[in-house]
């Protein structure tokens, strides 16, 4: 299990290639942590341009999360994206479905 937090791609390219690495050999779930204030400010309806400008790199930001997690199931690799509040449901979740799956 991997537990991290990732908020460039050239951080987030550098991560890829080790848990591919990784991944080779060992199932990998790797869990991030999600920015809820990050999500809150993408989905608010702006009210000035501060506002919208504020909202457009959220959702940069956050589309560039998702294409991470995309790539590194790809590799095989097992995801949980989830806010601190909501973890360890998620975490135990997917724990569940891998053992259920046989697949450790």
């Amino acid at each position: 299990m991997l537990l991290t937090e990732f908020t460039d791609t050239i951080a987030a390219e550098l991560m890829l290639e080790n848990v591919d690495r990784l991944s080779r050999r060992h199932l990998v779930l790797f869990v991030a942590l999600r920015d809820a204030g990050l999500d809150e400010l993408a989905e608010r309806r702006p009210a000035s341009l501060a506002d919208l400008h504020r909202a457009v790199v959220a959702q940069d930001l956050a589309r560039e999360r998702d294409v991470v997690l995309r790539r590194l199931r790809r590799l095989g690799v097992h995801t949980v994206d989830a806010t601190p509040s909501s973890i360890s449901v998620q975490l135990l979740n997917r724990y569940f479905e891998i053992k259920r799956r046989e697949l450790v």
